[in-house]
């Protein structure tokens, strides 16, 4: 739904998107959460992991999330938005992640 809106907003105030840029952020967490397993992950309700993974904030006693993000060229406006299980590695998705976008648009 996200980027059904970002691309009206895209189409209407004719914001360039010849050049992307996609972004991936971790987002760490502390204490415990209701849903454990045996792996020591928790579980979101949409099926995103809460783990361990490569901590981009120097963290890695701290679980975490990812948040992928394409913007336009300019870098001001979001077009895309995707939360991510916090062991994925960036370059076993992001070629996909701008496939999908390209054909969502």
């Amino acid at each position: 739904m996200f980027t059904s809106i970002a691309m009206l907003a895209q189409q209407r105030f004719k914001l360039e998107t010849k050049s992307l840029h996609l972004n991936s952020s971790s987002l760490s967490l502390e204490g415990s959460y209701e849903i454990e397993s045996s792996d020591k992950s928790a579980e979101l309700k949409e099926g995103v992991s809460i783990t361990y993974g490569y901590s981009k904030d120097h963290r890695p006693d701290l679980k975490q999330f990812l948040i992928d993000v394409i913007c336009t060229g300019d870098g001001d406006v979001p077009l895309f938005i995707r939360v991510a299980d916090g062991n994925e590695a960036d370059r076993a998705v992001f070629a996909h992640l701008m496939r999908q976008f390209r054909e969502e648009r």
